[in-house]
């Protein structure tokens, strides 16, 4: 334990000590820090535009996890409860991304969502819309990509947990009179 604990003390607990540090300290225009307790960047964390932007990030935080909930849900339980084969094929769908790096995910995410987009495209050339859908540098674009970069994590972990169901149990629920739906 000694290796791993003294890399841990080394390269994250000593800077996070320091960085609190800091966080009492004055600030100089230079860069640098007088070193002067103060609470002045707590209390400036607190007002106005700094609340705005927490308060903000805990809303798309919330809403991100309910969309993500929505769809990995059904998804786990799917995966949960079909063939071995099947399950083969929905867990490497789900993992093959991860081969890839985030920001070639994030650009292929832009090439479909831009104005000149394939979605766009496809909207334009069946007649839908008359004009390309802002549909980046917007909130539903932010959506999109913190939904899309969570769907594994939030699928992975539901369809093991229900993948531990035993379905002898389900079986004895539906013998006594509860519906597919209660299920």
């Amino acid at each position: 334990m000694a290796p791993p604990m003294l890399w841990l003390l080394i390269f994250f607990i000593v800077p996070l000590i320091i960085v609190l540090g800091y966080s009492f300290c004055i600030s100089e225009a230079t860069g640098g820090v007088k070193l002067e307790f103060t609470l002045g960047h707590y209390r400036l964390a607190f007002e106005g535009m700094y609340l705005y932007i927490f308060l903000k990030s805990f809303l798309y935080a919330g809403i991100t996890t309910v969309i993500t909930l929505a769809i990995s849900f059904p998804m786990a339980y799917y995966m949960a409860f079909a063939s071995p084969r099947m399950k083969m094929v929905m867990m490497l769908m789900i993992i093959l991304p991860f081969w890839t790096n985030f920001l070639i995910r994030m650009y292929s995410l832009m090439t479909l969502l831009g104005e000149s987009g394939l979605i766009n495209s496809m909207l334009l050339n069946l007649g839908i819309v008359d004009e390309p859908l802002p549909m980046m540098n917007n909130s539903f674009g932010m959506y999109v990509g913190f939904v899309y970069w969570n769907l594994p994590f939030m699928i992975l972990p539901i369809a093991s947990s229900l993948d531990r169901i035993d379905v002898s149990l389900l079986e004895a629920s539906l013998d006594l009179g509860a519906s597919g739906r209660r299920l």
